[in-house]
């Protein structure tokens, strides 16, 4: 296992510096998706350049942009924490489950991406974006998406962990 909270978060202030110093500005604001899907596409990159190459598993791919790294787990710092649980919803992805905190123990969340609630304005990443891979307090939950503040866990690489 390997602290890669660092490099994270060195992907975390090259992507938002990017978007917020040079390429909000050219996005017309709740209509230019285009804009949204290239600095996704470029967010790509730099998360594979900046953090995946250094740990030695630039060959991964993701298959979408909702897919969890499986070698990327969060370690929360706190016993209990606070959290935005995905309800259940044919109609968009809405933070609002009635659960609002986790216990550290028994849990698994799979980074997925940071996440910030404007995608076209300014943005700080907030949160990590992440799956909830088990809970042992509530395993109802257990395959949604959570959002938890970057203050609250470190992420943890662990390539052996299973595919």
């Amino acid at each position: 296992m390997t602290d890669a909270t660092d490099l994270v978060h060195n992907y975390r202030e090259c992507a938002r510096g990017l978007w917020n110093t040079f390429l909000r500005g050219k996005a017309e604001p709740y209509k230019d998706f285009d804009a949204i899907d290239r600095f996704s596409r470029i967010s790509t990159l730099l998360i594979e350049e900046l953090v995946l190459r250094p740990l030695g598993v630039s060959t991964f791919a993701k298959t979408n942009e909702d897919e969890p790294y499986p070698f990327f787990s969060l370690q929360p710092i706190v016993e209990s924490f606070p959290v935005m649980v995905a309800r259940p919803s044919t109609s968009g992805r809405y933070w609002d489950d009635p659960i609002s905190r986790l216990s550290s123990k028994g849990v698994l969340l799979l980074f997925i991406d940071f996440f910030d609630w404007d995608r076209f304005g300014y943005i700080d990443f907030q949160y990590y974006r992440v799956e909830i891979a088990k809970c042992d307090e509530h395993p109802q939950i257990i395959g949604r998406q959570a959002l938890v503040d970057v203050h609250h866990a470190r992420i943890i690489f662990e390539e052996a962990r299973p595919h």
